[in-house]
């Protein structure tokens, strides 16, 4: 695709319009929808990166993300605010994990920093649709919160800025109290903001097919992390597991080919039983009990505490 139009929607994040680079109309979508676009590296290697879409579903002439700089990121999105009008970028066709619910009669937003791109996507839609939501949108300042005029201008949204003191952030039982069966919550920013949300939501009563949310990357590696070993049961196959490595990641170059999708450790759909070891939960799918009976682990985040785990695979 072609760079159309860049623009500075706050300090730190820049809004891309994105044309076919050929004359045709792009995928279909829906609200949540995201793409991945290929940038490079400062050591020259090439990543993808995933931006969730802002236009409305009805405009197939091309795509609209915002990047918000990451000063301390690996470079992708450094190598974008550098990128030009007229530059062609790779780009996927649309992937949808976090859709709106055609379930619910009401939906409930929250969206934390640059997680409001997906959920910005939302509220223009249903405001379109006429359909009942709520929009809260947590930042530290308004300069730094992209489309806080736009939001703030809607009569069913609200705008709170904490001035970096989370005690003056988004009061979350007040917020998630009265779970119903037709109310649905989405919530999407930082890890700690998502965490926070869910725990109150589930304490609150919610129930988890209610509960929506997307993160913009994954835990799987941490400053200190080790490595260890993977064992797969069925064949006694040994695979060590690199400090900044997954385990995803090792068993697909051993030719295992596992089942996964998100490798965010957000669907659920990579988790393996453990025979033996201790694992390291990384993953925002499994529920608390699962995590504290250690019998299964999202193998696309997850690590271990122990030297070795044991895989039933």
């Amino acid at each position: 695709m072609v760079v159309a139009e860049t623009r500075l929607v706050a300090e730190a994040v820049r809004e891309f319009r994105l044309r076919p680079a050929e004359p045709h109309r792009v995928a279909e979508f829906v609200p949540g929808a995201h793409v991945q676009c290929e940038v490079t590296l400062p050591g020259g290697d090439k990543a993808l990166r995933a931006y969730s879409l802002l236009n409305a579903p009805h405009d197939r002439d091309g795509y609209v993300i915002a990047v918000a700089r990451a000063e301390d990121g690996a470079g992708g999105s450094a190598f974008l605010h550098g990128v030009a009008p007229g530059t062609l970028l790779a780009v996927t066709e649309p992937k949808n994990d976090f859709p709106l619910s055609d379930d619910a009669g009401e939906h409930l937003l929250l969206a934390g920093g640059i997680g409001i791109t997906p959920l910005l996507a939302m509220a223009r839609t249903l405001t379109q649709r006429g359909a009942k939501f709520h929009l809260t949108y947590a930042g530290r300042r308004p300069a730094a919160m992209a489309y806080h005029d736009e939001v703030q201008a809607l009569p069913n949204a609200t705008v709170i800025c904490d001035g970096g003191d989370p005690r003056n952030g988004v009061d979350l039982a007040a917020l998630l109290a009265g779970p119903r069966r037709d109310l649905h919550f989405y919530v999407c920013g930082p890890r700690k903001l998502i965490e926070a949300a869910l725990t109150v939501a589930r304490a609150q009563g919610w129930a988890e097919s209610n509960l929506h949310f997307e993160l913009f990357s994954a835990d799987a590696t941490r400053s200190g992390d080790v490595g260890f070993t993977v064992e797969i049961q069925s064949t006694g196959q040994t695979l060590q597991i690199p400090h900044d490595r997954t385990i995803l990641d090792v068993l697909i170059e051993a030719g295992l080919d596992p089942i996964y999708d998100c490798k965010r450790g957000e669907c659920g759909i990579c988790v393996t039983e453990i025979a033996d070891g201790v694992p390291d939960h990384r993953d925002m799918t499994l529920s608390q009990r699962e995590k504290d009976e250690g019998k299964s682990l999202c193998t696309c985040v997850s690590r271990a505490k122990s030297s070795r785990l044991v895989l039933k695979l």
